[in-house]
């Protein structure tokens, strides 16, 4: 090559880039392909106006560390990956990207990096292709010219490995898991990679869950809050828009509405769809308070692609159904869902109970589960049925004294197990499964005499602190005739928070008179006693204060809750059968093979067998579960 070219080319190498914003670039350079879009199309914050400052904090050498809390659509992944292209073409670093689990970093790689850095000209020719023989990337991680981007899983010590890093970013914080395996707090974990950094950026972003235990609202909250505030086009007062001050007028006769409006707080001026685009471009963020912590808050309220009718109309779905509005309030508002205090009323449950007799079958149920609570001195239990919707009926609840240490209390479950209940459509049902609770005293007891059923019917459970209603089984040792089995038993573990949150907004549905049906969820119940219904609500959720931080506890105000724990148990037992996961056409089939046709046919001759190969054939080998062949 000439010396006079070579100086040029060598020139350019060393020019120092353009001295940009984060929004700035973004406009310059971004491009997002149909994986994100219909088509491929350049970035332009035009219908996210809240999105150029977020990006310009996120790239300001100035600010440490940048705190998003927002609901669910409003760009946060497109506002990491411009970030993520900023640092990669401007100021050249070691990356880190934490998604909530390993495989979602992986799908974040794969379905959302690599199309922006393959449509993004100033990215493209940085980053090799994972295919390519010298390009020394993989999935997971991608170098660069002075830098590399790493994707981790909060739920994955290893891919929190030590490592040098300067911009970190924590995604959907609230859905990680407490721990990183037995390392400690992921959050904690990830910052700590940047401490040899003096100019590190730690940007934290997530759609909040349950005030107390929200990792967002925490962060938020250490924060200087800076809220999107927009001026009225009639009166310039401005103001951050709020879902209380939405107002509207709708006709239930013809579906629906008349008007729909914001109303101003400071001039009660009504303001419409046409004036709100012009009013939320010309908003702005402004801090309420001090802090070297920058955070914002953003809810779908100042979507341009959403309309304030959209957002009302998921608000009447879900205002009925507590699970239903903590997913609005938590996604499309951006805000904590307070999911604490009193329990349901067990009176007024009590008060409806009597819908069936004891171990009457109602026609709408389709399976039967039954779970067990194991005490020292006794089992108790309960047979539930399930139908569409997750309807359930209590169908019996027992309990039979004796040493659980001892096996002959457990032969009253084998009973259990072989009962029959008449279904008013002419089939016999029996339990599909069982849960049985392991985490007492005698819990090899309870292993030994799980290892002899079917482990397909019976399911050995635990209460764990889990993200999950059902965690995936975990193999234990059985002492089983004085010898250790290793790993002889599967043992689910269960949710018990995250269901017992459940059960009670089940408890607290009210059958609205304008139905036809019942609700969704909604619990049917014989005619027992008060203490039965005293032990179904013996547990209040409460904020407690550990190690600094707010953590939801389930704290126990009666002295028995074995009720409770078994409804848990039901529920985890219905989910391991997988009637979650059924479609309607499952649904039908099953309901079909109830009805018996009781008309009576002439029998059929039996054949007689010639010899003991012909008696043997067909017949299948039983295994007993857990043992070897």
């Amino acid at each position: 090559m000439p010396l006079m070219k070579l100086r040029k080319s060598s020139a350019k190498k060393l020019k120092p880039p353009k001295n940009l914003r984060g929004s700035e670039w973004a406009l310059e350079n971004a491009w997002f392909s149909a994986e994100d879009t219909v088509t491929k199309q350049k970035y332009s914050y035009s219908r996210f106006p809240y999105q150029r400052e977020i990006l310009d904090a996120m790239t300001d050498p100035a600010i440490e560390r940048v705190v998003v809390k927002s609901s669910s659509q409003i760009g946060k992944t497109i506002m990491q990956r411009c970030t993520q292209g900023f640092f990669i073409d401007q100021e050249p670093s070691p990356m880190l990207m934490i998604q909530p689990t390993l495989t979602m970093a992986e799908a974040y790689s794969k379905d959302r990096l690599a199309p922006f850095i393959r449509d993004t000209p100033a990215l493209c020719d940085k980053i090799k292709d994972p295919r390519a023989r010298d390009s020394g990337n993989t999935l997971l991680h991608k170098r660069f010219p002075g830098g590399h981007i790493t994707m981790a899983g909060a739920n994955s010590p290893a891919s929190l490995a030590s490592r040098p890093i300067r911009v970190v970013f924590f995604d959907e914080v609230d859905r990680y898991p407490l721990s990183a395996g037995t390392e400690g707090d992921p959050l904690e974990l990830g910052v700590a990679r940047t401490r040899r950094f003096w100019n590190r950026k730690i940007i934290i972003v997530s759609t909040p869950t349950i005030t107390g235990i929200s990792r967002i609202d925490f962060e938020f909250d250490k924060s200087d809050k800076r809220f999107f505030s927009v001026p009225c086009p009639s009166c310039n007062h401005e103001q951050v828009l709020i879902f209380k001050n939405l107002k509207w007028n709708y006709d239930k006769k013809k579906d629906r509405f008349k008007s729909v409006y914001y109303e101003c707080e400071n001039c009660s001026h009504a303001i419409g769809e046409i004036e709100k685009i012009d009013m939320i471009r010309k908003g702005r963020f402004i801090k309420t308070q001090n802090s070297l912590i920058v955070g914002f808050h953003v809810s779908e309220l100042y979507i341009l692609d959403t309309t304030w009718e959209e957002l009302i109309r998921d608000f009447l779905k879900s205002k009925d159904r507590r699970e239903l509005l903590q997913v609005f309030i938590n996604t499309r508002l951006g805000e904590t869902f307070d999911d604490y205090g009193e329990a349901p009323d067990y009176k007024h449950i009590m008060l409806r109970a009597n819908e069936h007799n004891r171990n009457e079958i109602d026609e709408r149920v389709i399976f039967l589960t039954a779970a067990v609570d194991v005490q020292n001195d006794r089992i108790e239990y309960e047979v539930r049925g399930w139908g569409r919707n997750l309807e359930s009926w209590s169908i019996d609840y027992q309990v039979e004294m004796g040493d659980t240490a001892d096996q002959k209390v457990f032969s009253k479950l084998d009973e259990l197990l072989q009962k029959t209940w008449l279904h008013p459509k002419g089939a016999l049902l029996k339990i599909a499964g069982l849960g049985i609770d392991t985490g007492g005293k005698n819990t090899q007891s309870v292993y030994a005499w799980c290892r002899r059923k079917q482990p397909e019917k019976v399911f050995p459970l635990k209460g764990m602190a889990l993200d999950n209603p059902v965690g995936i089984p975990k193999a234990v040792d059985v002492t089983y005739k004085g010898k250790k089995i290793q790993r002889g038993l599967k043992v689910w573990g269960v949710g018990s928070s995250i269901l017992k949150s459940e059960l009670y907004n089940n408890l607290r549905l009210q059958v609205n008179s304008e139905d036809t049906g019942f609700p969704s969820g909604f619990i049917h119940f014989p005619a027992y006693d008060e203490d039965y219904f005293k032990q179904l609500t013996a547990e209040v959720l409460n904020v407690k204060i550990v190690k600094g931080r707010k953590r939801m506890e389930w704290e126990q105000i009666r002295k028995r809750n074995e009720a409770l724990d078994i409804a848990v148990y039901n529920r985890a037992a219905s989910i391991i059968l997988g009637i979650d996961r059924m479609s309607p056409a499952a649904w039908d089939k099953a309901e079909k093979s109830l009805l018996v046709d009781t008309r009576t046919e002439p029998e059929k001759p039996i054949k007689k067998e010639t010899d003991s190969r012909q008696r043997l054939k067909g017949r299948r080998r039983t295994i007993s579960p857990g043992l070897k062949r």
